[in-house]
């Protein structure tokens, strides 16, 4: 009898070993646009009204593995960005890190400087532990910008960090004509970081956000896509 028990021992831990080292530590930052083209429904109201921001936080969260980090920020006409948050403290993180932040709306109607707010991220990430990853929630539509996509590119490189992208906007600003396409340009800094840029669609329909909101469970799949390549 107790060569059996060692035997089922050894054999769990043996099978267990593989599936723990295939799990890279992450230092994610997750950067919500809350500009008014991103969420133009919720200019005069709180985070605490914006039901899918609860729905990607709940995301997020459910893949945060117990040696990741996690660190949540909205992008404004400046860059609200938390501290690196440990596993051990997301229960309940949306009710205590992500609903109380108060963003005033003079922030939210100004430009919209998503690079800046993703250069800003990666040099506060230098010292975060684990592979280190910035995923951005937004509609791609960026001004007010010191630095250009290639220099966030450079530096993200430079230090190590893949950025991913999920769409979030009006769904029209997809079919429309651009000189540079907004969703091509999130697509080529994912490619060229190692990310991955996903567009999440509305339910049953071929369109996302206000015209058609993106169901949790696509926002899931979105999350799932990118955690899935960050962890390769």
């Amino acid at each position: 009898m107790k060569v059996a028990i060692a035997f089922v021992i050894v054999i769990a831990a043996i099978t267990m070993a593989p599936s723990q080292a295939s799990r890279p530590a992450l230092a994610v930052a997750f950067l919500y646009d809350l500009t008014t083209s991103a969420v133009p429904l919720m200019l005069n109201k709180q985070v605490a009204d914006d039901r899918q921001l609860e729905d990607v936080t709940g995301c997020l969260v459910a893949e945060i593995a117990s040696t990741d980090t996690l660190r949540f920020g909205f992008i404004t006409s400046h860059l609200y960005l938390s501290r690196p948050y440990a596993a051990s403290e997301m229960p309940d993180f949306y009710r205590k890190v992500v609903r109380p932040t108060v963003v005033s709306p003079d922030n939210r109607a100004g430009p919209s400087p998503i690079w800046d707010a993703i250069d800003k991220t990666i040099s506060s990430m230098t010292t975060d532990s684990g592979r280190r990853a910035v995923i951005v929630m937004t509609d791609g539509l960026s001004t007010g910008n010191v630095h250009s996509v290639s220099e966030v590119v450079d530096h993200a490189n430079a230090a190590g960090v893949s950025i991913s992208g999920i769409y979030a906007g009006n769904p029209f600003a997809l079919w429309k004509e651009w000189p540079v396409h907004v969703g091509d340009t999130l697509s080529a800094i994912a490619s060229d970081t190692g990310g991955l840029y996903v567009v999440p669609k509305g339910e049953d329909y071929r369109e996302v956000r206000q015209t058609s909101p993106v169901s949790k469970r696509n926002l899931n799949k979105a999350i799932e896509q990118i955690f899935e390549r960050l962890r390769r």
